[in-house]
């Protein structure tokens, strides 16, 4: 059975980067009119200078093969401003033949209205795969609802739009794109 290879295109990736940064400013300016007068609570964990840990794990499917693979992820951030994280993650797939890590730097908007945070965010991610696949580059957009427990944490889900831009032809990926669910649990210092 022969899969469908979709062809990268500089003129697909255009479109598809405007059309990321097109949901992205949506959701923010929805965001920012759905709570006009909302403030964070004084020492909320998406205040500026805050430092965000994360960990996480699950299962994938291995690139280059149908292994079902874990993976455990390591992340963090820090606001720069009331609500506007630049973070960095990192994930690490075990069992993965070829291995397989993932880099990604991020950033987040978050909008505190009471418990309910509404989050945007978008993230360019490099996946280093071994021999004899090339490696992944890609870059996404997320959005999604964290609901703030007491203290500095926080739990929530939402939903991820990726596009592979470099490494989807060559490693004869069924699609350069993908949307995906993201649960998110959190710790702010």
């Amino acid at each position: 059975m022969t899969r469908p290879i979709h062809r990268f295109s500089p003129h697909r990736l255009a479109r598809s980067a405007r059309l990321c940064v097109g949901l992205l400013v949506g959701l923010l300016a929805g965001l920012s009119a759905a709570a006009p007068a909302a403030e964070a609570a004084p020492g909320g964990p998406f205040d500026q200078g805050r430092i965000r840990l994360a960990l996480g794990g699950g299962s994938a499917t291995s690139l280059g093969s149908n292994d079902t693979v874990i993976f455990v992820g390591l992340g963090v951030g820090y606001f720069v401003l009331d609500g506007l994280e630049l973070g960095l993650e990192l994930d690490h797939y075990f069992g993965a033949d070829p291995s397989q890590t993932a880099v990604s730097p991020t950033v987040r908007y978050v909008l505190p209205i009471g418990p309910v945070a509404p989050y945007a965010g978008a993230f360019y991610r490099q996946t280093f795969l071994g021999d004899p696949l090339d490696d992944l580059g890609s870059v996404g957009v997320r959005g999604g609802v964290l609901l703030i427990q007491r203290g500095s944490g926080y739990i929530g889900g939402g939903v991820v739009y990726e596009q592979y831009t470099s490494g989807c032809e060559s490693n004869n990926l069924e699609s350069c794109d993908r949307v995906y669910p993201e649960l998110a649990f959190g710790l702010a210092f």
